[in-house]
């Protein structure tokens, strides 16, 4: 065994702080998620680790996800957590999720068909798209606008201009 003793992991998802040098979260294949927090790693989260970010305005404001959209957030750097998509369908293995590039109280997430959008951390939840016939594999929001969405399955892209009021089919 040419391995004893190394500690390997999987990574799914990892996120930098954009104002601390020393905050890191990472989602592991079936070792959950860990969070570096001025430079020592915890367990913040069991089950397998998946999507994760860190608010690029406070990093005590995190998200950690395991299977199929279970997604949790903190504000005290994981001392304690709140469990914010009980209200939303369960989603794929690997769910999801976004943090809005212009307004970092505005979360993404989209399990299964849908598309849901949080502008309070995930307090509460609107479905901004609905996307049948596959699960939503990724989304992303424009750096230069929100309006501006995108979402992909693994057959089509949808965008939307309007926030998701209206979505196009933009495959091809």
């Amino acid at each position: 065994d040419l391995s004893n003793g190394l500690i390997i992991s999987q990574l799914y998802r990892i996120s930098v702080a954009q104002t601390s040098d020393n905050d890191i979260i990472a989602g592991l294949q079936d070792n959950g998620t860990k969070s570096m927090i001025s430079g020592v790693w915890t367990d913040v989260l069991g089950a397998d680790g998946m999507d994760c970010g860190i608010d690029y305005m406070a990093e005590v404001v995190q998200y950690g996800s395991k299977q199929n959209g279970d997604l949790y957030r903190t504000t005290n750097h994981w001392s304690s957590y709140t469990y914010i998509s009980h209200t939303l369908p369960s989603g794929v293995w690997v769910t999801p999720f976004l943090i809005d590039p212009n307004r970092h109280n505005t979360i993404y997430f989209a399990p299964a068909y849908n598309l849901y959008k949080s502008r309070n951390r995930g307090d509460t939840w609107d479905r901004i798209g609905f996307f049948p016939g596959g699960d939503i594999w990724a989304i992303d929001v424009a750096p230069s606008n929100s309006e501006y969405i995108y979402a992909a399955k693994t057959d089509a892209i949808y965008k939307t201009e309007n926030g998701g009021d209206t979505w196009s089919d933009i495959t091809g």
